[in-house]
């Protein structure tokens, strides 16, 4: 009786500490250090798939959302270059080509429709000869980025088949496709907002102001998935 108690509480114990390690790390981007949040979150991926290294099943999910947070980052840091028409071209037709071939995806067609409406934003730019044009190729890298995941979170098994055949699909495969879905619409809103304020020039910074409070808190949803899930795979929750 005394040991069922004490694991019980263990694993209470347990359970508030996946959820502080969520907070924690996305805590940081609220203190405007998004640099450490993006560290911390991508060293919780790594201590995760280093601990579970023998679960191909779980690293598998890891690597996918692993790619998920850090190609957009990865492209940021190459700031300089998305400034040039030839780079901003190869990251939109890279993106449409994406968004194409993953056309059964509602939020791909969407992601599409808003790819086509910023093309035509910077092809107006460029003409007016606007000269405060902004940096939004980021934005459609993101979405692709969520795209991408989304498509191999559902594809997993198909994806991972040369790797091991120990891969299957797991509980929490729909509620990370859902919540890694949540960035699209998002990211579309602060896009459109861009529009507002550089076509319209109505000074509108709403969503611009709450765009990175939502997308933490997207993470921090993703994350607590997976913490949560790593944790009932542990021996404190084994029968």
């Amino acid at each position: 009786m005394k040991n069922g108690l004490t694991r019980y509480y263990f694993q209470k114990l347990s359970e508030v500490a996946v959820i502080a390690v969520a907070i924690t790390v996305s805590f940081y981007s609220y203190l405007g250090t998004s640099l450490v949040s993006d560290t911390l979150y991508t060293l919780t991926l790594l201590s995760l798939g280093l601990h579970f290294r023998y679960d191909k099943n779980l690293l598998s999910i890891l690597i996918i959302i692993t790619f998920n947070h850090t190609f957009p980052d990865i492209v940021y840091y190459f700031d300089s270059l998305r400034a040039n028409v030839v780079i901003k071209s190869l990251i939109y037709i890279f993106s449409a080509y994406t968004f194409f071939q993953l056309r059964y995806d509602k939020l791909a067609k969407f992601a599409l429709a808003l790819l086509l409406c910023m093309v035509a934003a910077e092809l107006y730019w460029l003409l007016t000869a606007y000269d405060q044009t902004p940096l939004i190729t980021f934005s459609i890298i993101v979405v692709a980025a969520n795209i991408i995941s989304r498509h191999l979170i559902l594809q997993r098994v198909t994806a991972f088949k040369f790797w091991s055949k120990e891969i299957h699909k797991t509980p929490i495969d729909w509620s990370l496709y859902n919540l890694i879905g949540l960035a699209v619409p998002i990211v579309a809103l602060f896009v459109i907002e861009y529009f507002f304020r550089h076509i319209l020039n109505i000074q509108s910074a709403v969503i611009y102001n709450i765009y990175s409070p939502l997308i933490n808190l997207t993470n921090a949803a993703v994350l607590w998935v997976l913490l949560n899930y790593a944790l009932k795979k542990t021996f404190l929750f084994q029968a």
